[in-house]
């Protein structure tokens, strides 16, 4: 969505596209569809109340939850937090929701709304000039980012606002049809009607433009295409209105272009008016966004534009493209020449060859041709000092191959494309860049859809896309598989291609002139050695980005060279960056990189490189979970972090951060380490990742790689390996209330313990099973034995542990003031370890002992310190277990409202935790809820 500047600093909304909060012009996270599709309700009637059964049918088109008015409630509130959180102080009007019967309402200006802005300008648009008409509905239009409310799906308003973008579009056409740019909208019309085949505005559309081009005869055959297969396949013949058009035209009665219009497409300067653009690139779809860009050049900045992307990303046709598009806004002429940058077995063009081609384009004759290049250049600028011409330079290798070719004067426009970044054009020649990415997955199989026409594409077309990482080049190799027959059927094809061994080799059709690995070895083989040698390390590694500290120490390289090297792959758009310390593969250079590895590498070389990058990984994860809490065991890596460099890890919020960022590499990593053998480095990183995930638990997540380290310990030999991954896996399953689950892994524990701390932890994980059991005089004795161990053991972190589990056993044996003295002796003892993450928990089980001996001013004291510290030291499951026990407390106040708000977010918590306490806080929400009704009906 578009803004001045002035504007910035407000909030703006969208649904033409996924649904969209900006707070200026930062995009505000919605979470889940939920959220998403509660705004949507209310986006699409500002101002109005819509009934919360509306929204309801809108959120749950099929099966409706029992609670379904409980959970639009705490969307509400949700989304409330994140308006207040996002209006910027110096916007006075914002948006609010208000709760009014039977609903809620959206309050806010619907100038802020895309939605509204593109309808105002297209009523404004009516009674314009045709020219302006144009260029209103134009600008409606380029207010959408992709298909309408594109992230719920099946939404009940998306047809109609499809419908709306479509009519809009053609409006603009018929407009620019007025202004007698035939020509230069036949390529878009012949791209509208194939994805509308039984459309007859746009088909009307598209016989003006070709007989206002001069091509009734064309006009006339389209005509009987279209009407032979409307009798085909739908059994009719095309409407009065297309009929008479065709009349019309046979008579040869259109009206033509007045002489003013001719005159606005016709050269100024000039004998020759050059069009030597290639022919579009038929199927295109999608890369709204990007045309939106291009539209957009040149600016007062810059004359120059550089779409830049890895080989097969589709910058050639995103660029011809438009470049027909565009071609009426430079009338004396379209320049084009492929640079051959990047073309096996040919030397690039130089610029000195192209700028004859270019002289002779514009009408020089051959004799009157300078041979100096710098004679050749002057004359070429002068040429087109005084003209408004298109300059596509396609597959260019370096910036100095085309700055010669660059026009000076004001009027005209020059496109490179590039495989490389052309960083160079951007600083010295201002030139602006864009980095091109692969299609969003709705273009992907659109673009399959209008290449293969073959007709259960559609069923199987996303899995296709993914496969091709939504690359065009890719995707037109599928589509043309799938055309020619070879693969019998998409179905077939997807599990072909589904084996990454094989998918490479299969994105390849025979007779084509490229391939998705052609294309990648060209780009390869570019490479200097330094920077050929650290691709074939990415190809052994297995995660789904890389740091460079974690790169570094895969090579075996100082981090100095690698960070001077990065650069380089990033230019070859071989990688790209991640956030701040990440870079990243595309699926299929990923495969590219990993055949390169292996051909290049050998496998003792492959094999150190993931044991390498096993050993940074272990490095790492040991230093930041000990910023989240003392170990519970003896292991270490003190050695391999004096060798290596390591990401800053010296604060909690810097651990969790790191461990966020770097899971799936973590998965990645232990999955091929265990397959690799590597079992003791598996199920020691397995151990230290558990840290992280008892903080921010995910049940499957944490069990999987739980998993992992069990079975590489085990088929290693390894007891203390298989000891520690039981008792991590007995924390998980007591925390989900798996308490059967224990016994057998803590009597295991017990039997094969090699350390006296292995040996206390399985004596507090068989009295966890007692206590799940319910068998809560076992449970007290075992964890009394167990503290006793750990006195003598001298460990501090196991001790606190052990007087918080007798503390909650003690509160269900009724001994509520024992419990309270004991939990805080436990709390107290977190404090002084520093164990934060614990601390909280503490905390927070000392706020509902209070609260259950009546002692409600203390209770809202402790759950809020305690909700405080589970904020501020990111412990999503302890911040759901505060604010659950807070909104007990404030119930018990009276006070409703604000009850009803922290068991709200409580019962977000727990199932953004996936934890079993959402089950008591929702119970304890929809008592405040009903409360609530009954204090209303009163009132």
């Amino acid at each position: 969505m578009r803004s001045s500047s002035s504007q910035s600093a407000r909030l703006y909304f969208g649904v033409l596209g996924p649904v969209q909060l900006l707070d200026g012009a930062r995009p505000v996270s919605l979470g889940g569809p939920g959220m998403r599709g509660l705004l949507a309700a209310l986006l699409l009637r500002p101002n109005e109340v819509v009934p919360i059964d509306e929204i309801i049918d809108r959120l749950w088109a099929a099966e409706l939850p029992d609670t379904a008015r409980t959970i639009v409630h705490g969307y509400v509130s949700g989304l409330r937090r994140k308006l207040t959180q996002a209006i910027p102080a110096d916007d006075q009007v914002g948006a609010r929701i208000l709760t009014r019967a039977p609903g809620y309402e959206l309050v806010v200006d619907p100038d802020r709304i895309d939605l509204h802005l593109a309808r105002g300008m297209l009523d404004r648009a009516q009674s314009a000039p045709a020219a302006e008409r144009a260029e209103l509905i134009g600008a409606a239009l380029a207010l959408w980012r992709g298909p309408a409310l594109a992230d719920l799906p099946a939404h009940a308003r998306a047809p109609e606002l499809d419908e709306l973008r479509l009519a809009m579009q053609e409006q603009r056409i018929a407009a620019e049809l007025e202004l007698g740019r035939g020509q230069q909208l036949v390529t878009e019309l012949r791209q509208l009607t194939r994805t509308h085949p039984f459309r007859e505005q746009s088909h009307g559309l598209l016989l003006r433009a070709l007989y206002h081009s001069g091509r009734r005869s064309d006009a006339l055959e389209e005509y009987q295409r279209f009407a032979r297969r409307a009798r085909a396949e739908r059994g009719i013949d095309p409407g009065h209105p297309l009929r008479e058009l065709h009349e019309r035209i046979l008579r040869d009665e259109l009206d033509r272009p007045t002489a003013e219009q001719e005159a606005a497409i016709t050269p100024r300067i000039g004998v020759v008016k050059p069009a030597q653009l290639p022919a579009p690139m038929p199927g295109f779809a999608g890369r709204a966004a990007e045309l939106d860009w291009l539209a957009g050049l040149p600016s007062a900045a810059s004359t120059v534009g550089v779409v830049s992307g890895i080989a097969g990303v589709g910058k050639t046709a995103l660029v011809v493209n438009w470049a027909w598009q565009a071609a009426a806004r430079y009338p004396d002429g379209q320049l084009f020449a492929r640079m051959h940058g990047f073309t096996p077995d040919r030397e690039p063009v130089a610029a000195q060859e192209v700028l004859g081609q270019f002289l002779r384009a514009l009408g020089v004759p051959a004799e009157d041709i300078p041979e100096d290049q710098d004679d050749r250049v002057a004359l070429y600028r002068s040429l087109l000092a005084e003209r408004s011409v298109l300059v596509v330079l396609d597959d260019v290798r370096e910036s100095a191959q085309v700055r010669p070719l660059l026009p000076t004067g004001p009027s005209s426009l020059t496109v490179v494309t590039s495989r490389v970044r052309l960083d160079g054009l951007v600083a010295r020649d201002m030139a602006q860049l864009y980095p091109l990415e692969p299609l969003p997955v709705h273009d992907a199989i659109r673009l399959l859809g209008n290449l293969s026409e073959v007709d259960n594409v559609g069923l199987v077309g996303a899995e296709l896309a993914k496969l091709c990482d939504y690359l065009p080049l890719a995707l037109r190799i599928v589509a043309a598989r799938l055309a020619s027959g070879r693969g019998q059927r998409a179905a077939e094809l997807v599990t072909e291609l589904s084996e990454e061994s094989a998918r490479l080799a299969g994105l390849a059709v025979e007779g084509m002139d490229a391939s998705i690995a052609a294309a990648l070895e060209v780009s390869y083989r570019g490479l200097d050695p330094g920077l050929a040698r650290l691709f074939q390390v990415l190809g052994c590694l297995p995660g789904v980005t890389i740091s460079a500290p974690a790169l570094a120490a895969a090579a075996g390289l100082p981090i100095s060279t690698v960070t001077a090297l990065l650069p380089g792959l990033v230019l070859h758009n071989l990688i790209a960056p991640i956030g701040e310390a990440h870079f990243g593969m595309h699926d299929l250079v990923r495969l590219y990189a990993r055949e390169v590895a292996t051909i290049e590498l050998a496998a003792t070389e492959r094999t150190q490189v993931l044991g390498n990058v096993l050993g940074y990984y272990l490095a790492a994860a040991d230093t930041a979970r000990r910023q989240l809490r003392p170990p519970t065991d003896p292991l270490t890596e003190a050695d391999r972090v004096n060798q290596l460099t390591l990401p800053e890890l010296g604060s909690q919020d810097s651990a969790l951060g790191w461990f966020e960022a770097e899971w799936a590499n973590l998965h990645a990593v232990l999955a091929a380490g265990a397959a690799e053998g590597f079992g003791a480095e598996v199920w020691r990183l397995a151990r230290y990742a558990h840290t992280f995930r008892a903080i921010r638990a995910q049940r499957d997540d944490w069990q999987a790689i739980l998993r992992t380290g069990l079975n590489a310990a085990r088929a290693a030999g390894d007891p203390e390996g298989e000891g520690w991954m039981l008792v991590s896996m007995g924390v998980l399953l007591s925390r989900f209330a798996r308490a059967d689950e224990i016994l057998p892994l803590a009597e295991r524990i017990l039997e094969i313990s090699v350390d006296d701390r292995l040996s206390l932890a399985g004596a507090s994980l068989l009295a966890s099973g007692w206590y799940g059991q319910r068998r809560h005089v076992e449970a007290i004795s075992g964890y009394r034995q167990a503290l006793r161990h750990a006195r003598r053991l001298g460990d501090q972190v196991a001790e606190a542990n052990q007087l918080n589990n007798v503390a909650q056993v003690q509160r269900e044996l009724g001994e509520r003031t024992e419990a309270i003295e004991t939990q805080r002796a436990a709390f107290e003892l977190y404090r002084l370890i520093g164990d934060r993450g614990f601390e909280v928990f503490a905390l927070a089980n000392l706020a509902e002992l209070y609260g259950e001996v009546g002692q409600l001013d203390a209770a809202e004291e402790h759950a809020r310190q305690a909700l405080e510290l589970a904020v501020e030291r990111g412990v999503v499951l302890g911040a759901a277990f505060a604010r659950e026990v807070l909104g007990r407390a404030l119930r018990d106040r009276g006070q409703l409202a604000a009850a009803r708000d922290e068991l709200e977010l409580s019962v977000d918590g727990y199932q953004r935790a996936d934890a079993p306490g959402a089950a008591t806080a929702r119970a304890a929400l929809a008592e405040v809820l009903d409360r609530l009704a009954e204090r209303e009906k009163r009132s």
